[in-house]
C-alpha cells in the first residue's frame, strides 16, 4: 500500500477523531447546559411556591387616628354603618391596586353582612391620574341619586375605559333613572367641593398612595396586604373592635 495513502487515511482518522471528540464536548455541554436551566427554572418555581404557602408575618405599622369616627361617617357607606369593624378606604378610580382591592373589600362585606362595613372616601391622585377627579366627582353624582354603591363598582369593573370618560354610560349600568340629573351635577361644583374636601381630610392624615385603609381608627398609612386585611379584620371579629 503506498505511504501516501496511508498517510491519508491516518490523518482522515484524526481529523474524524477530532470531530467527534468536539462534538461530545458539545454535545455534553449542551446537555448541562440544559440541566442548569431545567434547575434553575424548577428552583425558581420551588422558591415561589414555598413564598406563596407561607404566611405574610411582617407586622402591620398602623397609626391610631383620634377623629377616626368622623372620619368614618363621611363617607359613602356600603353595608350596615352600625357594623362593629368599619373599613375606610381613600380611593382613586383610576388606581389599578384600588380596583385589585375593590373585590376583597366587596367580599369582606357581603361574607359578613351587618358586622363589617365600608365607607368610601376620594382621594384621586391627579397628578398621574388624568380622569380620577371626574370619575370622582361621577360617583358624587350618582350619590345624590341614591346609586353611589352600583357606579363605584362600575367605575372598578369599567376602570380601562376611564380614558373615554363614559359617565352617562356608567351611570346607566348603575341602575340611575335621572340622566339629566346627574349630567347637570358633573358641573356642579358642589360634587366637585365633596371630592376636594375628602383630598383635604386625606392629607391631614398623611395619605400619600391609594388604597388607603383605616379600620376602626387604625390607619394603615404604609399598606397593608389584602390577606392581612382579611386576617386583621376576622380577628377583630373574633375578639371584639377596640373603639
Amino acid at each position: 500500500m503506498p505511504k501516501d495513502f496511508v498517510s491519508r487515511s491516518a490523518d482522515h482518522a484524526t481529523a474524524d477523531a477530532s470531530k467527534s471528540t468536539a462534538s461530545g464536548r458539545v454535545s455534553y455541554w449542551l446537555t448541562n447546559l440544559v440541566l442548569v436551566a431545567t434547575l434553575i427554572a424548577a428552583g425558581g418555581t420551588v422558591v415561589r411556591a414555598l413564598r406563596s404557602s407561607v404566611p405574610d408575618t411582617t407586622p402591620l405599622k398602623s397609626e391610631r387616628v383620634a377623629d377616626w369616627m368622623a372620619v368614618r361617617d363621611s363617607g359613602h357607606f356600603i353595608g350596615d354603618p352600625r357594623s362593629a369593624v368599619v373599613i375606610t378606604e381613600f380611593t382613586d378610580y383610576e388606581c389599578p391596586s384600588c380596583a385589585q382591592y375593590s373585590s376583597v373589600l366587596s367580599n369582606l362585606v357581603a361574607r359578613h353582612p351587618g358586622r363589617v362595613a365600608l365607607s368610601v372616601r376620594h382621594f384621586p391622585l391627579t397628578t398621574i391620574h388624568h380622569r380620577a377627579m371626574a370619575a370622582a366627582v361621577a360617583s358624587e353624582c350618582a350619590a345624590a341619586t341614591g346609586r353611589f354603591e352600583a357606579f363605584h363598582e362600575t367605575a372598578f369593573i369599567r376602570q380601562a375605559e376611564l380614558i373615554n370618560e363614559p359617565w352617562a354610560s356608567f351611570a346607566a349600568e348603575a341602575g340611575i333613572t335621572d340622566m339629566k340629573a346627574f349630567s347637570n351635577c358633573l358641573s356642579s361644583p358642589a360634587a366637585r367641593e365633596r371630592v376636594s374636601r375628602d383630598m383635604r381630610v386625606g392629607r391631614r392624615l398623611g395619605i400619600r398612595g391609594t388604597p388607603a385603609l383605616m379600620v376602626n381608627g387604625e390607619l394603615f398609612s404604609l399598606g397593608i396586604a389584602p390577606d392581612q386585611l382579611i386576617e386583621h379584620v376576622e380577628r377583630l371579629l373574633s375578639t371584639g373592635p377596640v373603639l
